[in-house]
């Protein structure tokens, strides 16, 4: 895609621990997901959004338990 198309956050859909870092499954408009880490997504509402629906108000809270990826595992 060109560099001036824009892609909007459409939502979180996951989360995964890789060591003591930590990535987010964001599903984009275009329905691509891709896998990004905390300091690319940390002020997007649909961060907060992501954390109200998993009960926690912040990263370190979440569990470290598997994601289950769904069809989109391995896009990038």
């Amino acid at each position: 895609m060109p560099d001036d198309d824009e892609w909007m956050v459409d939502k979180i859909v996951g989360h995964r621990f890789i060591g003591r870092s930590i990535e987010f499954n964001v599903q984009w408009t275009p329905g691509d997901h891709t896998w990004e880490p905390f300091q690319h997504i940390k002020d997007l509402e649909a961060l907060d959004h992501y954390y109200a629906l998993m009960g926690v108000t912040h990263w370190q809270q979440l569990g470290r338990r598997s994601v289950d990826p769904g069809p989109w595992a391995g896009r990038m």
